[in-house]
């Protein structure tokens, strides 16, 4: 039965459509720019704890991943990874990036303006409208657009206008991937299945021109986090193994969709029941042996990454 009305939104702190189907409730609120929904279960809706989860990151984070052509279900037991998503942005330049992307990929003919609310706030994941005002100005006096703002009734619109060099920087930073040769493997550090992965996968992936990468053999010397975040930016496919249901996996899996890097989802087959439901529709190879896996990853990678061929 399918229940509809209109309740706050927890994240965006808007009146917003609601469509209870289940125990779920559906919204379409300013989260998803008005243009879509994302559902959250009853009991972590009721249960929700403002204090504890900041709302307007996971305003920004439905937001993006909803840019990015993919649907958030919110419950209890991922809310928190949510908020350790490396999508959530730790620097000012991150918000910067993500603004950026955005406008080059909204604008569609060179010249003519994407338009903005102050309420698209959740784009940069910031808490107020003055944030992305200054995120804005900022880009302005850096060259990369030209704005004009529109104030009507209480609502500002702003006009804004990538400038070639705006276009060429938002270009860069949404394809820089594309021009990579490597393959990032998000999966268990276990040492007998990293090994093997190293024996019996690492070969074939190679055999398609990529260079497959596991952030144990990168030497670095920075946090560990930041350094798998550096080398799935500049991956052009991320391989995400769930055997052991590793939840770096999942959230290293959900950076690169969140990127719009093509994922391929692997898992061992007495593992596949184990896996997050929100998951489990994804087209995951399964797999009993390592040879197989190897096998139908050459294959899988073959017909579906640009630019594979074998060598």
């Amino acid at each position: 039965m399918t229940n509809t009305e209109n309740r706050p939104c927890l994240f965006c702190n808007t009146i917003s459509q609601m469509r209870e189907v289940e125990e779920t409730l559906h919204f379409s609120c300013l989260c998803t720019g008005g243009k879509g929904w994302y559902t959250i279960d009853r009991d972590c809706y009721d249960d929700y704890d403002a204090r504890r989860y900041p709302g307007h990151l996971i305003s920004g984070y439905i937001r993006e991943m909803y840019e990015n052509g993919h649907q958030v279900h919110i419950d209890s037991e991922n809310i928190e990874q949510i908020l350790r998503s490396p999508l959530i942005p730790n620097h000012v330049r991150d918000k910067i990036e993500k603004l950026l992307v955005y406008l080059y990929r909204n604008t569609e003919v060179i010249g003519e303006p994407v338009i903005l609310k102050e309420s698209d706030f959740n784009l940069t994941y910031s808490p107020k409208a003055t944030e992305l005002i200054t995120l804005i100005y900022y880009l302005r006096d850096q060259g990369f657009i030209e704005e004009e703002v529109h104030s009507e009734l209480g609502s500002t619109d702003m006009e804004i206008i990538m400038t070639p060099a705006g276009l060429e920087q938002g270009h860069e930073l949404l394809n820089r991937q594309k021009k990579s040769n490597q393959c990032f493997i998000a999966m268990s550090f276990d040492p007998g299945l990293l090994q093997t992965f190293k024996d019996h996968i690492f070969p074939r992936i190679r055999e398609t021109g990529f260079e497959p990468i596991t952030v144990d053999i990168v030497h670095h010397n920075d946090n560990i986090v930041d350094r798998i975040i550096y080398e799935i930016k500049n991956s052009r496919f991320v391989i995400a193994d769930f055997t052991h249901q590793k939840h770096g996996v999942y959230y290293e899996a959900g950076f690169a969709k969140g990127l719009g890097l093509e994922v391929i989802w692997t898992v061992r087959e007495d593992d596949i029941g184990n896996c997050h439901f929100d998951t489990r529709q994804m087209n995951h190879i399964v797999w009993r042996t390592v040879e197989e896996l190897g096998e139908r990853l050459r294959d899988r990678i073959l017909a579906t990454i640009p630019g594979a061929r074998l060598t």
